[in-house]
């Protein structure tokens, strides 16, 4: 009776390991013959979406790296009282999996493919100061390159709380902190990275967000400082954003 309920227990890990180690003997490329002018037959990525649960790396010991960036479309309210920030942004995630890999000579050409994320291992990047419900529409596409990189780009209405200046509000800029972290994984197991320069996201963001709504976009600045939970280190990135509200004409 104890044996049975310790294979039981066990058989989890066996599974987890032997998904791992058919993937540490494969040669990670994909076969062609699923590729033509209509596009990618699904069941030529079988294996990919099988290890979806899992992060995708052929060692565990090294961490996977994603890289961020985002673009703030609107700033749709400041709440003085409250001390809470509404903004609309989009979140722009890249990694590397090396368990997708084609030829594209091979492969009519084609050298990338979009796919639903649902098949995809996607990172678990949250925002610390979020104090609302993830609304993130479901069914996103994932652009997928033939050497492995994931591009993965999601809208996200953000509320999150802000230290605000009731003194001198609303006259007197606004500073609020955005920082993105993963939930689950400590710095073993991923990294964050910038995929575009702040400079970048400050100028395309300030230029959108002066076409929507009242608050002007002044600058975003960051830091990187890692963060320790219970003993766990995590790596984070956290953005200042400086605001203003708009001059009445």
């Amino acid at each position: 009776m104890e044996g049975s309920c310790f294979h039981r227990e066990r058989f989890p890990f066996y599974l987890v390991l032997s998904l791992l180690l058919q993937g540490r003997s494969s040669t990670f490329t994909i076969n062609c013959s699923g590729f033509g002018q209509h596009g990618v037959d699904p069941t030529v990525l079988g294996s990919v979406f099988d290890r979806k649960a899992f992060r995708p790396a052929t060692n565990p010991r090294v961490p996977t790296q994603v890289n961020i960036s985002f673009t703030m479309s609107a700033i749709l309210d400041v709440d003085e009282q409250l001390q809470l920030l509404s903004s609309f942004l989009w979140l722009d995630m890249v990694w590397d999996n090396p368990f997708i890999s084609w030829n594209p000579e091979e492969c009519k050409g084609i050298t990338k493919i979009s796919m639903a994320s649902e098949n995809l291992w996607l990172p678990d990047i949250f925002i610390v100061e979020f104090v609302d419900v993830d609304k993130t529409p479901h069914g996103l596409t994932a652009y997928v390159s033939n050497n492995g990189r994931i591009r993965y780009k999601k809208p996200m209405k953000v509320t999150s709380i802000c230290s605000l200046d009731i003194f001198y509000f609303p006259f007197d800029q606004q500073n609020c902190t955005l920082t993105f972290r993963s939930f689950l994984y400590t710095v073993d197991s991923m990294l964050l990275g910038m995929e575009k320069e702040v400079w970048e996201i400050t100028d395309t963001s300030r230029h959108i967000v002066q076409t929507h709504g009242e608050w002007e976009l002044l600058s975003i600045n960051k830091a990187s400082p890692k963060m320790s939970v219970g003993g766990n280190l995590y790596d984070q990135i956290m953005f200042y954003v400086s605001s203003e509200l708009m001059p009445l004409a």
